[in-house]
């Protein structure tokens, strides 16, 4: 820091300050990102994770003629080994 070293302490201190507060804040700011993404992505998996259990309790006996939805949010589709389309949420449109 030589071109510091000629300026006033004031200006030292002030500038060795801004500089540590702009690495904390950084810092702080680079981790409630991480925690934030963290918890939006376990709560879908959550949700999912719900919802394909719930299914698996309609389909546990037969394949039904239709699927309940819950909102224009859910997509869901059954599909067989080969692709095709077993049944499908009422949003969907199936192609047959």
């Amino acid at each position: 820091m030589g071109w510091l070293a000629n300026r006033p302490v004031r200006v030292q201190v002030t500038v060795l300050a801004t500089l540590m507060l702009t690495v904390v804040l950084g810092a702080t700011g680079a981790a409630l990102l991480v925690v934030q993404q963290r918890s939006l992505t376990a709560a879908v998996d959550d949700g999912l994770r719900l919802r394909a259990d719930d299914l698996a309790g309609v389909l546990a006996t037969a394949v039904p003629d239709s699927l309940p939805g819950t909102g224009d949010d859910d997509a869901v589709q059954i599909v067989a080994p080969d692709g095709r389309v077993l049944v499908a949420s009422p949003n969907l449109a199936v192609a047959t």
